[in-house]
């Protein structure tokens, strides 16, 4: 189960989430493999590092009345 959900192909390649990938403190992505690179580049010696995937942030509903906290 944890290699599907790992090498599942519902992320796109780009080289900030690349394990040969190292980004810099101004944003700029260094790779082992091409040098200085894009962020949203990718090439065939791609492989995904599920740690460098940021996650997006949910929503927070706010609009909750009273009712909705009585039993």
């Amino acid at each position: 189960m944890k290699q599907k959900l790992f090498n599942s192909k519902n992320y796109a390649a780009k080289c900030g989430t690349c394990q040969f990938s190292r980004i810099t403190e101004d944003g700029a992505v260094l790779c082992d493999k091409k040098g200085a690179v894009a962020f949203d580049d990718s090439c065939r010696k791609y492989q995904y590092d599920p740690l460098r995937r940021k996650p997006e942030q949910q929503m927070i509903h706010t609009d909750f009345s009273p009712e909705d906290f009585q039993l």
